[in-house]
């Protein structure tokens, strides 16, 4: 047994030796190793935030407990853990199918050569105006509580998805998607799909989830956009009609978003964040500067409609406060002619009691003293 070992050992360092003489061999093991890395890297990228990953710490923990049963010399315990790590490399199959076939779905739609040859300046232009139309519509849908669904494609393109709605190839406007997303109206009933610069379609029906962890209060249109978002890398938007809450999903989680301002970060993280050649992250400047132009448009106006507000109430408080004086010296002029009626009215029969009292005393003293005729 220590001969067969010796042997493979120096049979491995001659190979080693051999190989390291050509030149190549540095180039294609560094090459070896970089493609490792990156496959390791997608795939934690791919399962991170899914289920996938939790069963992943599970199966790391068993080949710890593994390794250090052999450590210890604890045989029978050794033993289950060797079968069970045999087993278990046949049920991965089983237990990762849906992100094994999401993966496979992301390699196999991905165009490669078109994120090559687009010029990218030009496609973080067309993103940044579909996230402020985006962002306008949800607004506006949330104040007036009316229920929207929108899937905004990313890599991976559902195409299958959209073949079940209407295809529109419509350009992206607030306007355009407040209508369709409007009660009672034939297109209101499902989702839009967003691909580029276009609404790719509309009324399209999305997959539901059948995760056991999603809460059982969400109701079709949140387990909708949960069940698009376990297939795809696409992002989805849902405004609730109940509560006009805005929520945002992506690989199966869901996300409130409090201020529309975050809505507005969030999609530009996902859709326009890109790095240039030193690492600095390059945003659509345009889409800053429009921005910065609304906010600051948004302050004017917010300042001049508090100061029509101020100046209304200035008015309204002049007006009512004239309109009180008016009443009040109104009924200032009332009570003092009443009053000085009443005066008058009691001089008046003060003076007539005086006057009937002076002829009634004057009859008595003409009864009295007047002389006897006989």
């Amino acid at each position: 047994m220590d001969n067969t070992t010796a042997f493979d050992v120096s049979d491995i360092s001659n190979l080693f030796y051999l190989k390291s003489n050509n030149p190549l061999f540095y180039i294609t093991s560094i090459l070896d190793i970089l493609i490792v890395a990156y496959l390791i890297y997608k795939l934690l990228v791919i399962i991170q935030d899914t289920r996938a990953w939790q069963l992943i710490r599970g199966i790391l923990i068993v080949f710890i407990l593994a390794g250090l049963s052999k450590l210890l010399g604890l045989t029978t315990i050794s033993y289950i853990f060797d079968n069970v790590i045999t087993i278990a490399a046949i049920s991965l199959v089983v237990l990762f199918q849906p992100e094994i076939r999401r993966a496979l779905e992301q390699l196999g739609k991905k165009n490669i050569f078109n994120s090559i040859f687009v010029d990218e300046q030009k496609q973080l232009i067309k993103k940044a105006t579909v996230i402020e139309e985006v962002v306008k519509a949800v607004n506006r849908l949330s104040k007036s509580y009316t229920g929207a669904l929108i899937v905004i494609e990313q890599g991976v393109t559902i195409e299958d998805i959209a073949k079940t709605g209407v295809i529109l190839d419509s350009a992206v406007t607030a306007e355009l998607i407040e209508n369709i997303f409007t009660p009672n109206t034939p297109l209101h009933d499902g989702a839009i799909i967003i691909r580029e610069d276009k609404i790719r379609a509309a009324a399209a029906f999305l997959p539901l989830t059948d995760s056991p962890n999603v809460d059982r209060n969400l109701g079709t249109r949140h387990r909708a956009a949960i069940g698009i978002s376990e297939v795809c890398d696409c992002l989805v938007i849902v405004v609730s009609e109940e509560s006009g809450n805005i929520s945002f999903v992506r690989n199966g989680s869901l996300v409130t978003i409090r201020e529309v301002d975050t809505l507005r970060k969030t999609l530009s993280k996902h859709m326009l964040e890109k790095r240039d050649k030193h690492g600095i992250h390059i945003l659509n400047l345009k889409q800053e500067a429009a921005i910065q132009r609304e906010e600051k448009a948004a302050k004017a106006e917010k300042k001049e409609s508090k100061k029509d507000e101020t100046g209304q109430k200035e008015g309204k408080n002049f007006t009512v406060l004239f309109k009180e004086f008016l009443n009040k010296l109104k009924d200032r002029i009332v009570k003092v002619l009443k009053y000085k009626g009443e005066d008058t009215k009691k001089e008046s029969s003060k003076e007539t009691k005086d006057n009937s009292k002076k002829k009634e005393k004057e009859k008595v003293k003409q009864n009295t003293g007047g002389p006897d005729t006989r």
